[in-house]
């Protein structure tokens, strides 16, 4: 019996023992699997975190151009990964933005002052610029815009372009500058320096004139609108560089020099009129300088103006000055008649 009971336990122990074999290894097993696992998923990670630095904008313009970080860019332009990017958009002389597309979608009211910004950029992307001819009117309004150029720095910005809806202008040493014959409309103004680099941009509008002073309002970006004086020929203003690049367009006044009022022609003068009247002379001197002073009063009369001798102001005198000397021939007749009878 003690036989039996002895055999018995041996096998509940081999039993046992082939159960912890079994479960030892399939802990051994997992144990693997889980330490590969986590080596295959770390792995992975690594490989996710390589990003590219930059990315490709394709940029297309045709009648104008667009300028981003002071350089004019056609084709394919390399921006950084997640910068907000500003484009500017410049149309050519006599040509306007009719359209602006963004990877596809209009963003054309998004254009502020001729600035697009662009989200941050996290692809590639596409800009397409579409410009139009502006109107063919042909306009006899023109003005000449001069004033004065600054820098962030507030320092004059010499030898500088500047461009007024395609008419060009170049800044001397103290940053003064004139740009002449630009018509009315809204013009893009463009500051480019001596490298080449555009560093400035903004937005004028020079309405038709419409009579009286000039007046200036500005628009919902705050650029400058003005509507000019039917005598208004010239337009000074400032332009002040900001360190994004905007102008900002202030001190707008109308420059139109004062005409100065002519004088009246001497010879278109009244002359004051005499006082004095000319007296009867009772000889034939005095008769004839009468009647020269007549025959110049005629004279003066064919030229326009009213006589302004005295001479022939009073007929009666005349007359009697006529009958009086007819007398004195008639008495002197007589006496010689009678004289020669005695």
């Amino acid at each position: 019996m003690w036989r039996r009971l002895e055999r018995q336990q041996i096998r509940d122990l081999e039993r046992r023992w082939t159960v912890m074999k079994k479960v030892t290894a399939l802990l051994l097993s997992l144990f693997l699997v889980f330490g590969m696992s986590t080596t295959a998923l770390a792995d992975e990670v690594t490989i996710r975190t390589t990003v590219p630095e930059r990315h490709t904008v394709n940029v297309q313009a045709e009648g104008g151009k667009i300028i981003a970080n002071n350089q004019v860019c056609q084709g394919s332009v390399k921006i950084e990964r997640q910068r907000v990017q500003s484009w500017w958009i410049v149309p050519d002389a006599g040509m306007v933005l009719s359209a602006l597309y963004y990877n596809g979608e209009d963003v054309t009211a998004q254009v502020r002052a001729g600035v697009f910004t662009a989200p941050a950029l996290t692809d590639d992307a596409t800009l397409e610029a579409v410009f139009a001819n502006a109107s063919s009117t042909p306009r006899d309004e023109q003005y000449d815009v001069s004033g004065t150029i600054t820098g962030p720095d507030g320092k004059p910005v010499p030898g500088a372009a500047v461009d007024i809806g395609g008419q060009t202008g170049t800044t001397d040493e103290n940053g003064n500058f004139t740009v002449k014959d630009v018509p009315p409309g809204t013009h893009t103004v463009t500051v480019t320096d001596q490298d080449g680099n555009v560093i400035g941009i903004g937005e004028i509008t020079i309405e038709d004139p419409q009579g009286g002073s000039m007046t200036v309002t500005t628009d919902s970006n705050g650029n400058p609108m003005i509507v000019p004086g039917n005598s208004t020929t010239m337009i000074s203003l400032t332009l002040t560089v900001g360190e994004d690049g905007v102008i900002a367009i202030g001190d707008v006044e109308d420059a139109t020099p004062a005409r100065e009022e002519s004088e009246e022609p001497e010879d278109t003068k009244e002359p004051a009129a005499s006082d004095d009247k000319t007296k009867p002379s009772d000889d034939k001197t005095g008769a004839s300088g009468g009647r020269q002073g007549s025959s110049d009063g005629k004279a003066e009369t064919s030229g326009g103006k009213s006589l302004q001798t005295g001479d022939m102001t009073d007929p009666v005198l005349w007359l009697a000055l006529l009958c009086i000397s007819a007398a004195v021939l008639g008495i002197a007749g007589i006496e010689r008649k009678r004289k020669k009878s005695e």
